[in-house]
C-alpha cells in the first residue's frame, strides 16, 4: 500500500477573520501535507455507504498521522482542486489507515 501512495494533498482548516463592518469571514489555513493513495468513488457499494451520488469524489488513503485528524470541516486540496471531507474511516486492523472520502468542490 506504502507504494500507492503517491499523490502529494494538503488538508486545510477553517478559520474566522474579522472584515470591515464587524463581520466575519471565513478563510482556510494549511495544517498538514503528506502523501497519499487516490481512488476514484466508483462502486455502488461506496456510493451505498454515503446514501448520495457523489460526483468526482474520491478516496484519500493515507497513514494516520499522531496529532492530527481529520474532520469534515476541512478541505483537502489535490494539484489544485478543493474536496470537502465526507468521512473518516479506519480501514486497518492496527489503526494505521484512514480511507477518507472527498466530494469535489465547485
Amino acid at each position: 500500500m506504502i507504494g500507492k501512495m503517491r499523490h502529494k494533498i494538503t488538508f486545510r482548516a477553517p478559520s474566522q477573520v474579522s472584515v470591515g463592518g464587524g463581520g466575519t469571514k471565513t478563510t482556510y489555513t494549511d495544517v498538514l501535507t503528506d502523501w497519499c493513495e487516490i481512488k476514484p468513488l466508483t462502486s455502488s457499494r461506496d456510493l451505498a455507504e454515503y446514501q448520495t451520488v457523489l460526483n468526482g469524489s474520491k478516496n484519500f488513503i493515507m497513514r494516520v498521522r499522531c496529532g492530527f485528524t481529520p474532520d469534515k470541516s476541512m478541505l483537502i486540496v489535490h494539484n489544485g482542486q478543493n474536496y470537502t471531507v465526507n468521512g473518516v474511516v479506519e480501514i486497518d486492523e492496527r489503526d494505521r489507515f484512514w480511507k477518507i472520502t472527498g466530494v469535489m468542490k465547485e
